[in-house]
């Protein structure tokens, strides 16, 4: 497959870009790495699985796209807590590491939910690990708050 020159340019430049931004605040390349890949299978999984369930007339690019822009945005959570703690001065970076883990987990989850439902025919519950993340990093602000007002 050829691809236009100014699209693999763009593409790289993506990606140097990506690594500069999560290299800056400290988050591991390997783990983005690892996370990306699994929302790549996960994607895959996910139209074998809307398939089986709905129907092929189901998959459609719209679908897809938004699925996709999703996943970006999920990508978005690590980041914007490691800029967080960086911007705060505050020490979050186990935050980013535990979200990183909960989010990586969340996919292999997905994946294997995605695939037991194209098997079997079968909805498998969804696990919300951006909601999860959400709930916890917010006990952390609310604690952090809470200790500066007793000093």
């Amino acid at each position: 497959m050829n691809l236009h020159p100014d699209i693999l340019t763009f593409a790289k430049s993506c990606g140097y870009v990506t690594a500069g931004i999560f290299g800056a605040t400290g988050i591991s390349h390997e783990t983005i790495a690892i996370l990306a890949l699994l929302m790549v299978i996960d994607v895959i999984t996910g139209i074998a699985r809307s398939g089986k369930l709905y129907g092929w007339g189901a998959v459609t690019s719209s679908k897809m796209t938004a699925g996709i822009i999703a996943k970006l945005l999920v990508m978005l959570v690590p980041l914007v807590i490691a800029l967080a703690g960086r911007g705060s001065g505050i020490d979050l970076r186990w935050v980013v590491s535990s979200s990183l883990t909960i989010l990586v987990l969340a996919e292999a989850y997905s994946i294997l939910g995605n695939i037991h439902s194209a098997s079997t025919g079968k909805k498998t519950p969804e696990f919300d690990a951006v909601g999860y993340i959400l709930e916890k990093f917010r006990e952390v602000v609310e604690n952090f708050l809470s200790n500066t007002k007793k000093k």
